[in-house]
């Protein structure tokens, strides 16, 4: 029988930005930017269509411009892309989506995007890259010049919910520095801005500025235990489920945590790529995730010659380490991210980020214990707001 799927195809439509954040992993590319064409895009789309639709039952089919690159500074591709869509009469739907800083949305492009949405009204939605509050946003996502930005970005979302597009919003995309968790601030700060969904996730790099250290882990982990000491206070004194379901999704570093923990789920891999997820750049080139992409000798392929190199390499990097099969955690914590590894050139699990892992995994243990002692009717709850994100969570059940 066919495995259900979601498929993910992330893409590449410009190398530009018109920002400067501090911890950027693609901040070389920026410095030339360069967009890809409808052609390389047109023929990503048939290409994984085809490729998902052969080995499994493709549910539906997502078009991501989520790459290393700010989207709306080549709204046109979207545009067109949007139009290629809405034209094809496929047996899975196709929807298209992106991430961006939000700066550049303007009445032509919001006027449009709803035009599109009339055709077909889950056809565009986007998250919006905020990494909290406005003065703890603007400690590291600036512009080019080195000023802060949470003046602009809070217009941005006022005219987005005046305009009615504000309810395309996925989602809040959050990255944290070690050397600056603050977590349950970013979480609040969020939440009263409107997002209902928030993914936090922490910094990728070896920037020793932002990176983890033994010193920055004990920090890190006292500020998730306020975080899970927090969101048992909303719920259990307040009845207030706000914060936690905003953090309850599978892109949320400590929410991935809390939905293995609630569901059982045994994983198998760290993320989907390399499975069910993708990334292609403007030149056609395949890779594992956006990050790969600064690498070209990881390719995997290209979209007009097809996947050159085994897929078997990919899997493995996603999976778990030899190291791995000891630890008490690993049904929750799939093994170590593809690319850390590849950036440390190591062949085994990093010692501070499975130390983390581990503290997520108790801390999950810990909240479901003490809400199943001092609030067993939240569990309902929880049960509803599961079945109405089922289509978001299948991977998880």
């Amino acid at each position: 029988m066919k495995r259900k799927i979601r498929g993910v195809i992330c893409l590449e439509n410009t190398t530009g930005c018109n920002l400067a954040c501090s911890y950027c992993y693609a901040a070389k590319k920026h410095s030339k930017a360069q967009g890809s064409s409808f052609k390389t895009i047109k023929k990503s789309l048939d290409f994984f269509y085809d490729y998902f639709s052969k080995s499994n039952q493709l549910a539906e089919f997502h078009l991501d411009f989520t790459g290393t690159g700010e989207p709306l500074l080549n709204f046109r591709l979207l545009a067109q892309t949007a139009r290629y869509i809405l034209s094809r009469k496929d047996k899975s739907p196709v929807f298209l989506r992106f991430t961006t800083n939000g700066l550049l949305f303007n009445r032509s492009i919001i006027n449009r995007m709803k035009a599109y949405n009339k055709k077909n009204k889950l056809l565009f939605h986007f998250s919006l890259s905020c990494d909290g509050p406005f003065l703890i946003n603007d400690l590291t996502r600036k512009d080019k010049l080195g000023n802060g930005i949470g003046d602009r970005l809070l217009k941005t979302i006022i005219d987005l919910k005046k305009t009615g597009l504000f309810q395309l919003v996925d989602n809040a995309v959050c990255t944290y520095t070690f050397d600056r968790p603050l977590l349950v601030y970013r979480l609040m700060g969020l939440v009263l801005l409107g997002f209902e969904e928030v993914v936090m996730k922490p910094y990728r790099g070896l920037d020793p500025k932002y990176r983890l250290t033994a010193a920055r882990l004990k920090t890190v982990k006292r500020q998730y235990r306020e975080l899970t000491d927090f969101l048992l206070s909303e719920i259990v004194e307040k009845r207030d489920y706000s914060c936690f379901f905003a953090l309850f999704n599978p892109g949320d570093f400590f929410g991935r945590f809390l939905l293995r923990v609630y569901l059982g789920a045994k994983q198998e891999r760290r993320c989907p790529a390399g499975d069910t997820q993708f990334y292609v750049d403007r030149r056609g080139d395949i890779f594992l995730c956006p990050s790969f992409s600064c690498h070209p000798e990881t390719a995997l392929g290209n979209v007009n010659k097809g996947i050159a190199s085994s897929l078997l390499p990919a899997r493995n990097a996603s999976g778990l380490f030899k190291e791995c099969e000891k630890c008490w955690a690993k049904k929750y914590c799939g093994g170590e991210c593809p690319y850390d590894t590849y950036i440390r050139g190591a062949s085994k699990p990093d010692r501070l980020n499975c130390q983390l892992k581990q503290f997520m995994t108790e801390e999950a243990n810990r909240f479901f214990s003490v809400l199943k002692v001092k609030k067993p009717k939240a569990f309902k709850d929880i049960n509803v707001f599961l079945e109405k994100k089922q289509h978001h969570y299948f991977d998880y059940k």
